[in-house]
């Protein structure tokens, strides 16, 4: 029995009867077989290649380093120096640092007027046509000044703009203001204090503090407390500003509670700056920053 199944099975494999065909000839080449699939079997006179044909448009080059003049022992580092340089001058002139490249915060150097801020008339009163902070998300300082913001539930009370990081459209520093929306239409303040960058609204609130036609030439940096009525810069040091919303704050929880007592619940009863504290605080503060 096992001699025929032997036989059997050698039969099958020795024919074609199960449709199959074995190759005829040597089997092609991997690259011809590859060559084939992209569509370039017709031309059987080339020779196959592994590698792909080398382009005809090359880009254009001064060919230094392939000349050998001016010497790459030379050339990379000169162009190496220039390239710090140009980062440097700009690094120099967006960020502000010491020698060991510590940030150092520059802080508005003139005409801010950080006294306390006004309160509205009335419970149903608002300041929200008088005041306006500028912050950006990329700053840790507008961080925190959002942060006092929320906790206090003042931004009812003091819009906020949302700074735009973006160097190339701004004018000078990095801030760019977001396009106004319909609120900021009907408020009567400065088009200069809504539109464009950063840069500009510091140029107009130091409209009378410069000479006529001549520019903001300091640093335009975030957080920016602003008077939008008498455009005028409150302040733009984070701490000044954290101080006068809790200020603020407890001023207009007193008024609130005065005025009407079913109103004193508005504000959250949260005091950051706790009187009799301030000095531990303010030390604690410049450890930290």
């Amino acid at each position: 029995m096992a001699p025929l199944f032997t036989l059997l099975v050698g039969l099958l494999l020795s024919t074609n009867s199960l449709g199959f065909t074995p190759p005829i000839g040597p089997r092609p080449s991997l690259v011809r077989r590859v060559r084939d699939a992209e569509g370039d079997g017709s031309n059987t006179s080339s020779k196959p290649t592994r590698f792909p044909p080398a382009p005809t448009k090359k880009p254009w080059t001064f060919g230094m380093l392939t000349s050998g003049f001016p010497p790459q022992q030379l050339l990379v580092p000169f162009v190496k120096f220039v390239t710090f340089q140009v980062w440097r001058l700009m690094m120099n002139e967006l960020v502000t640092h010491d020698n060991h490249g510590r940030f150092i915060r520059e802080s508005f150097q003139a005409g801010n007027d950080p006294s306390p801020l006004e309160l509205p008339s009335g419970v149903n009163g608002g300041v929200g046509e008088r005041y306006r902070l500028y912050i950006g998300n990329p700053c840790p300082w507008c961080h925190r000044v959002k942060a006092v913001m929320a906790v206090l539930g003042l931004e009812n009370d003091i819009p906020i703009t949302m700074l735009i990081d973006d160097a190339e459209k701004a004018s000078k520093g990095g801030w760019v203001l977001p396009k106004h929306g319909a609120s900021d239409v009907q408020q009567s303040i400065a088009p200069e204090l809504k539109t464009g960058d950063l840069a500009g609204v510091y140029n107009y609130c130091y409209r009378h503090i410069l000479p006529e036609g001549e520019k903001y030439k300091g640093r335009c940096t975030a957080p920016l407390l602003v008077n939008v009525q008498s455009g005028t810069i409150v302040t733009n040091e984070s701490n000044e500003i954290m101080v006068l919303l809790n200020d603020y704050a407890r001023r207009r929880r007193e008024q609130l509670s005065n005025d009407d007592g079913e109103q004193s619940n508005t504000y959250p009863s949260i005091d950051l700056r706790p009187i009799g504290m301030e000095n531990d605080l303010d030390n604690a503060n410049k450890a930290l920053v």
